[in-house]
């Protein structure tokens, strides 16, 4: 599974550890290098910007099946987030998406 961050987090994270010339190093001999080190994050951030579109990711609902009834020898299950009736199980509901891993009554 991927590990998603919001853009603006990324945009954080970097402008919080961007080294720059006020940082302490000594006698500022290093001052070239923190120049270059915060161009290159400010690149970065130019191009974490730029990126169109951002993944759309909705949050993982949970759910479980209840048994319902029989129909013709086949199980009528509940969706316990939507309530939407199925005959069978499924790994997720067709109606809400609930991802169906809660342990319980099957």
């Amino acid at each position: 599974m991927s590990d998603y961050i919001s853009r603006q987090a990324a945009i954080d994270a970097l402008a919080k550890n961007m080294p720059t010339p006020a940082t302490p190093d000594g006698a500022g001999e290093f001052d070239h290098e923190i120049h270059i080190a915060d161009e290159a994050f400010a690149d970065a951030i130019r191009i974490i910007e730029s990126i169109k579109p951002a993944a759309d990711v909705a949050p993982v609902v949970h759910g479980r099946w209840s048994h319902i009834a029989y129909l013709k020898g086949i199980k009528v299950m509940e969706c316990s987030h939507c309530g939407k009736r199925v005959l069978g199980s499924h790994n997720y509901c067709g109606n809400c998406g609930a991802k169906m891993d809660v342990k319980g009554e099957e």
